[in-house]
């Protein structure tokens, strides 16, 4: 479901974007700037029609979310990844390492993750 806020000369738009593993309610944010010489109701039509646009972007997956949690992207790996393309024998590597990854840094954003700072993990 999206929402339009008007903040002065610009619009806040917002986009479910479900929810999280713990619960909590994903929401995709893009703010966009009334350009000069646009009325009031040129500016509302216009914030429509993108946040139509925006929603359909976040339901695709177009967008790129900084705070993306490990955990989250852990699991639509192994989902859209590993169970198609890695052999039944790394599956069983990779699923027993599971639960101790998770519990490491699950909880991580994948832009606050570093090489080699985990390598104990694997």
């Amino acid at each position: 479901m999206a929402s339009i806020n008007r903040r002065g000369n610009s619009y806040l738009l917002r986009v479910s974007n479900g929810y999280s593993v713990e619960g909590k309610q994903v929401d995709s944010t893009r703010t966009w700037k009334v350009p000069e010489g646009m009325t009031d109701r040129q500016a509302e039509k216009e914030a429509l029609r993108l946040v139509v646009l925006f929603e359909e972007e976040v339901k695709g997956g177009a967008t790129s979310c900084g705070t993306v949690k490990f955990d989250m992207f852990f699991t639509q790996w192994f989902s859209e990844y590993a169970d198609l393309t890695v052999k039944a024998g790394t599956m069983r590597s990779y699923r027993s390492r599971e639960k101790r990854i998770r519990a490491e840094i699950g909880i991580s954003a994948l832009t606050k993750l570093r090489l080699g700072t985990y390598s104990g993990l694997w």
